[in-house]
């Protein structure tokens, strides 16, 4: 009977430690799920502020575009309003010299006149 009693006992703290293992996988295959959970959302997270970012990227490279096209298109205008201020500068400066000679020549005429 001691023998039989052994053997129960022995077998009850198999029982035990055979649940305490089940047990302790049912927690670790949860802890796991649940570690597979964060994981999917953290990538589909990230996933989508990648996303997001390479958008914001495309917008920014397009009016980044746009800007260095429309600064071109200043500096030829620019260039072109130089190069007609300097056709106006040099015409003014002929129609200053072609007045101060007629102005010379008319002075000369009065000159004579009244001499």
């Amino acid at each position: 009977t001691n023998l039989a009693i052994r053997d129960d006992e022995i077998r009850d703290l198999k029982l035990i430690d055979l649940k305490e293992a089940e047990e302790a996988i049912e927690s670790l295959e949860s802890q796991l799920a649940s570690a597979r959970q964060d994981f999917v959302n953290q990538e589909a997270e990230a996933t989508g502020s990648i996303a997001k970012l390479q958008s914001q990227l495309l917008e920014l490279k397009s009016a980044n575009n746009h800007l260095q096209q429309k600064n071109v298109e200043m500096c030829q205008q620019h260039s072109e309003a130089l190069a007609s201020l300097s056709v106006e500068k040099v015409a003014l400066k002929q129609t200053k010299e072609a007045i101060e000679v007629h102005a010379g020549d008319l002075s000369a005429k009065l000159e004579e006149r009244h001499s």
